[in-house]
């Protein structure tokens, strides 16, 4: 009877880790999640890591879906934006690239947005490939791209490490499934901005209306 319990509250918890992040029934489980005895998280513990595994399985032999475009990062903005130089664009100009597919934390929304920025560090000074979709530049004139390093797609790994949350819109909406399934990944094991301990408790829009103007 106590089993059966502990699996109900474990079911109750994985199902609000779909909930937004600053929904109610997530800080409610979360702390229902804290309140729990190690051995009672078994099933919640097998259940988690078995999607996980799941979800991360999902998202090897991934391979870019149209032409790339070669381009050297010049220095890290935050943790969605590169500056880069594309030799087939103009050569030796700086160009901003927005990384799509996601929306990470602030820099001044600490500690996730260092760590989304230092997460992006180690293509710095790096070439990267840059993919575009649908859209490929915005109002700020800066290029909407997924960017991929030595195989990688770094606009699902930064979600499915949990440094960022998925954020696909239309029309660039390529890589949806993956990204949502990366996210899936990173709630279930508790990683980064999803971490039980210490989740972000604001997206980065809501961080930013709430800032003194």
């Amino acid at each position: 009877m106590v089993l059966r319990s502990r699996w109900a509250q474990a079911q109750t918890i994985l199902t609000a880790l779909h909930s937004p992040i600053n929904s109610a029934k997530c800080r409610e489980s979360l702390e229902m999640y804290r309140s729990m005895p190690r051995w009672a998280m078994a099933p919640f513990i097998a259940l988690s890591l078995g999607l996980a595994l799941l979800l991360t399985g999902c998202q090897k032999n991934l391979a870019p879906q149209d032409a790339l475009m070669t381009a050297t990062v010049q220095q890290i903005i935050s943790g969605n934006t590169l500056e880069v130089i594309v030799p087939r664009l103009a050569t030796n100009q700086i160009q901003r690239v927005r990384l799509i597919g996601f929306d990470a934390p602030t820099p001044a929304q600490r500690p996730w947005g260092k760590e989304a920025m230092d997460f992006l560090r180690q293509v710095d000074k790096e070439a990267i490939q840059l993919e575009f979709d649908q859209e490929r530049q915005d109002s700020y004139d800066r290029l909407l791209a997924y960017v991929w390093h030595n195989g990688e797609l770094l606009n699902l790994s930064i979600v499915a490490e949990g440094h960022a949350l998925m954020d696909a819109r239309l029309p660039n909406i390529r890589y949806e499934d993956e990204l949502r399934r990366g996210q899936e990944s990173a709630r279930l094991q508790g990683l980064g901005i999803w971490d039980p301990a210490n989740p972000m408790r604001q997206t980065p829009d809501e961080f930013q209306e709430q800032r003194p103007k």
